[in-house]
């Protein structure tokens, strides 16, 4: 099967490479008038309003997930220390607004939190996972992203 120019990765790189080189070269000549609009323009030139959703629910999901997996490792490593932790309630909302995707290997791999007394840290990770999961295949398959 044979991807379009302008649903391939290059296309999204090619086009971020313009709007930087473009933002760059009109705030350098003057700052002041560049034109957010300008620059959303030639966003939308290449990419869908469909694709673009796509792109930053990926990207949400990956920073979040990131940033759930360094809170695990350090809650961990302040628990063997003996300092102050952070808080459950902080871990388990960064699982299930998107974190969960690096919560849960961290949990595994750290094992943190993973013993009985812990149950809904498996529990609410795991719903993280399946809650955007189906919401990236409904945006996918359902609505044709």
């Amino acid at each position: 099967m044979q991807m379009n120019f302008f649903a391939s990765p290059f296309c999204f790189i090619l086009c971020a490479l313009l709007i930087f080189t473009d933002f760059a070269l009109s705030t350098l000549s003057s700052p002041k008038a560049y034109d957010m609009r300008h620059m959303s323009a030639m966003f939308y030139l290449f990419l869908s309003l469909k694709q673009v959703i796509l792109v930053a629910y990926a990207v949400y999901l990956v920073l979040l997930s990131i940033i759930a997996f360094l809170a695990y490792h350090s809650d961990k490593k302040k628990a063997k220390e003996g300092e102050y932790r952070i808080k459950e309630s902080v871990l388990l909302s960064l699982s299930l607004l998107g974190g969960a995707f690096g919560g849960y290997p961290a949990m595994l791999i750290f094992r943190h939190k993973t013993k009985g007394e812990h149950w809904y840290f498996t529990f609410v990770n795991l719903l993280g996972i399946a809650l955007h999961m189906s919401l990236l295949l409904l945006l996918i398959f359902v609505f044709n992203f």
